[in-house]
């Protein structure tokens, strides 16, 4: 990352809005605007999972306020010392109308996108948009950037790909764990573009991460899950990897098991050039709008 988007606060903003806010994942989205060039920027803030190698210290420092009891069980409100109450944070800076309209709470719909209506709304979507062209993945295949997230790299130009620590992870917590996987080959966008052309590189996938994760955090790959979203945030194939144990939310109706992708092209090569798969909109974005329009 370049030195000049490192900020050891955020002194130099000034609170606009909240975007969204989802208490059962205990994060917040806020937007914020630079005070000199009136650039926005976005602040997502997500509690840290508890400290378990620290629990005799923090442990101590607890105070209890009550709430109400009933019987032998007691609701208490409880807060820690401030070191012990850890936060983690994206920071998006400057960030685009996009990525507001992104982070904003708005009403979702259930789509449900048939072959048909990938070649006719989303692909013309996509072209239109230059979807595939995204600066960051740039940046980490061709400028080196965030070397210090890799955690395994296979280059080969076909069946290669970069196994990296997302940011949502702090890199500590092992139950927390979540980690991408972003290939080497370009142009393919998404499950849509997979057949079984594409099979040595998604075995090829399965197999060296099962390695790896093996190797570095002595896991078997059967505590440990690879899928695909679609739709995808980005337009440039990836996988997220994660413990079996952790509830994401990005975990839901919208993953393809990596195993169940293999499996499909196995039975039908164009399987995902036919199949009907499911996607949850967002109002105000303008795929989500054309597919309501069609409906």
């Amino acid at each position: 990352m370049p030195s000049d988007k490192h900020f050891a606060s955020i002194d130099d903003f000034l609170f606009v809005r909240i975007l969204s806010s989802i208490p059962e994942y205990k994060s917040i989205c806020l937007l914020l605007e630079n005070k000199k060039t009136k650039n926005h920027a976005i602040l997502i803030i997500n509690k840290e999972p508890f400290n378990t190698e620290t629990v005799n210290e923090w442990i101590k420092t607890i105070s209890l306020e009550y709430i109400d009891a009933n019987d032998i069980y007691g609701n208490y409100s409880l807060t820690l010392d401030q070191p012990f109450n850890e936060n983690k944070c994206t920071f998006i800076y400057p960030c685009t109308e996009k990525h507001i309209i992104k982070y904003s709470e708005q009403k979702r719909y259930l789509i449900k996108e048939t072959g048909e209506d990938y070649k006719k709304i989303t692909l013309p979507y996509l072209m239109e948009n230059n979807v595939s062209d995204v600066t960051w993945i740039r940046n980490i295949f061709e400028k080196d950037y965030e070397k210090e997230s890799i955690i395994y790299k296979d280059d080969d130009p076909d069946t290669g790909f970069l196994l990296m620590a997302d940011l949502k992870w702090d890199r500590k917590t092992m139950s927390n764990m979540y980690l991408q996987v972003l290939i080497q080959k370009k142009g393919i966008k998404s499950v849509r573009d997979l057949d079984e052309s594409h099979l040595p590189l998604l075995e090829n996938i399965r197999n060296k991460v099962n390695y790896a994760l093996k190797e570095k955090y002595n896991l078997e790959k059967n505590e440990i899950i690879m899928y695909f979203h679609y739709q995808p945030t980005y337009y440039h194939l990836h996988l997220h990897v994660t413990p079996l144990s952790l509830n994401h939310p990005s975990r839901q109706i919208t993953s393809l098991m990596l195993d169940d992708v293999i499996g499909n092209i196995k039975l039908m090569s164009n399987y995902y050039q036919l199949a009907t798969l499911s996607f949850i909109g967002k109002e105000f974005d303008d795929l989500c709008q054309r597919h309501l329009q069609r409906a």
